[in-house]
């Protein structure tokens, strides 16, 4: 029996982003093995893998400042909402190995994996775009010369990702001498789910982009979709 546990957090890689803001990034990971040898012909084997990793953050605020010597330009966001992302994997495996005599043997293996991920997220931001001073002799660097632009943008996201794949297979092995034989049969079932929900509104001096110049709300990126799929596998070898 062996048995294995990790957890980490970046919370201190993170802060050095530009976005300003509460992270808050957990990752689980537990492993297992057990092993049993029942006598000289019969063994067991079994395998168990679980891993968890959160992300969650709530954007305060980003400034970013870019251009030449001669025009340095300034982008100072405010954010308001939040993100939060979850991504699950589970791993189960099922060895048995029995020797019906010493030139042949059998082996039965059944699996289990499974994936469920979420990316949630909901979040406005106001911006100011500025030119700023460049001038390090004049004593006026960093201060703001004139406005660009201002506006605002919303990002909204619910996606999420289910997937469940199930296998099973028998192989034979025969070993005399110089002759090795060996043959399998597998089948296999994935059922996947993907859903994807999320749009972005851009708001660029009071006006909603793209502009169709006229009353209706128009979002400048949109997508749904709903995506499932369903296969079954059989399979065999012999060399």
């Amino acid at each position: 029996l062996a048995l294995g546990y990790r957890n980490k957090r970046n919370q201190s890689v993170l802060k050095t982003q530009q976005v300003v803001g509460s992270y808050n990034p957990n990752f689980h990971d537990f492993q297992g093995v057990l092993s049993y040898q029942f006598n000289k012909k019969f063994s067991i084997n079994l395998l168990g893998i679980y891993n968890k990793n959160e992300f969650g953050l709530i954007p305060q605020s980003r400034e970013t400042v870019f251009g030449t010597m001669l025009e340095t330009y300034r982008l100072k966001v405010d954010f308001e909402g939040q993100e939060k992302d979850t991504y699950e994997n589970k791993v189960a495996a099922l060895t048995l190995d029995y020797k019906i005599h010493p030139a042949l043997g059998l082996k039965w293996i059944n699996s289990v994996f499974s994936i469920k991920e979420q990316e949630h997220f909901d979040i406005y931001g106001q911006y100011v775009f500025e030119e700023i001073e460049s001038d390090y002799l004049g004593g006026s660097f960093g201060q703001v010369k004139g406005s660009r632009g201002f506006g605002a943008y919303h990002d909204y996201g619910r996606n999420e990702l289910k997937a469940n794949i199930y296998s099973s297979e028998l192989k034979i092995n025969y070993i005399k001498g110089k002759s090795v034989w060996e043959g399998g049969f597998k089948i296999q079932r994935d059922e996947l789910r993907d859903k994807l929900n999320e749009f972005s509104f851009l708001d660029s001096a009071g006006y909603s982009l793209p502009n169709t110049n006229d009353n209706g709300f128009e979002v400048s990126d949109y997508r749904y979709a709903i995506n499932t799929l369903n296969t079954s596998r059989l399979s065999g070898y012999i060399m």
